[in-house]
């Protein structure tokens, strides 16, 4: 808008507001009429070519009884809060603050992690958060929690379990920092759902006890042939020590001929499900 289209309008009257919106501007200018302080208000507004915009006001009383209302245009800055936003709301990690033991800001991920809402979280109390992790790991995890906003040294990297709202357990992998979050120390933490990674390394750890317990001569290959795990009773049979077996390939162990014309005709008929 120009100034002479501004100039002597009633800016209920421009169409740039919403409707919905102008009940609480115009209590803004009523409390400024009476000498009152208000805080700088965010406004939404329509420009003349009807693209969106937002802008702060700060309003005040004059001497000679006018209103005097200034507006600094945030549209940019309020796009860039959204964007970022959105990015920490979809991030891959569980993002979450806490200050005073309860949660004041976490983004979708997490919830989706533990299984609770934002309003639970939200509404927590230190008691109550402290339950959602594991009995065995409670002490260990608050204990570094209260240290850390101490400004005492700590692992900025633990693992821990979380009870889910539904009872069942998961594993979380957590980076923690101290930060001063709206003037006051808090926790600033990223949560990994590392889960499947525990079960798969226990799986892993009951295939190497087996491995190694057995009698038999075992070993364990990828489809490159290269060897991920060998037993006590292989490398002892074939006069290897470990270094020089896991992580190398049938070719390095043995030689390229004897790969070549006795193990890989074989493996090629397992890996092939014969």
């Amino acid at each position: 808008y120009s100034k002479d289209e501004l100039v002597g309008k009633h800016f209920t009257k421009l169409g740039a507001f919403k409707l919905k919106d102008v009940p609480k501007y115009l209590g803004l200018f009523a409390k400024a009429l009476k000498g009152g302080v208000s805080n700088p208000l965010e406004v939404d507004f329509t420009r003349r070519d009807g693209s969106d915009g937002t802008v702060e006001v700060h309003v005040s009383l004059l001497n000679d009884g006018n209103i005097q209302a200034i507006a600094t245009n945030i549209t940019e800055r309020k796009h860039l809060e959204e964007a970022y936003h959105n990015l920490v709301d979809n991030s891959l990690q569980g993002l979450a603050i806490v200050q005073d033991g309860r949660m004041v800001f976490l983004n979708k991920t997490f919830t989706s992690t533990t299984g609770y809402s934002r309003e639970d979280l939200l509404a927590a109390s230190p008691e109550q958060l402290q339950s959602m992790v594991h009995p065995e790991d409670r002490e260990l995890i608050w204990a570094r929690h209260r240290d850390r906003i101490a400004g005492k040294p700590v692992p900025a990297r633990y693992e821990f379990r979380w009870i889910r709202k539904d009872g069942s357990t998961c594993w979380v992998e957590i980076y923690a920092s101290r930060i001063v979050y709206q003037g006051r120390p808090a926790i600033q933490a990223a949560y990994v759902d590392i889960t499947e990674r525990k079960k798969a390394e226990e799986k892993l750890h009951q295939y190497d006890h087996i491995v190694s317990s057995s009698t038999d001569m075992l070993a364990l290959l990828d489809k490159r042939f290269v060897y991920m795990a060998a037993n006590s009773s292989y490398l002892k049979a074939f006069g290897k020590i470990p270094d020089k077996v896991i992580g190398h390939t049938v070719s390095e162990v043995f030689g390229k001929e004897f790969f070549e014309t006795v193990i890989k005709p074989h493996a090629e008929r397992c890996l092939a499900g014969e």
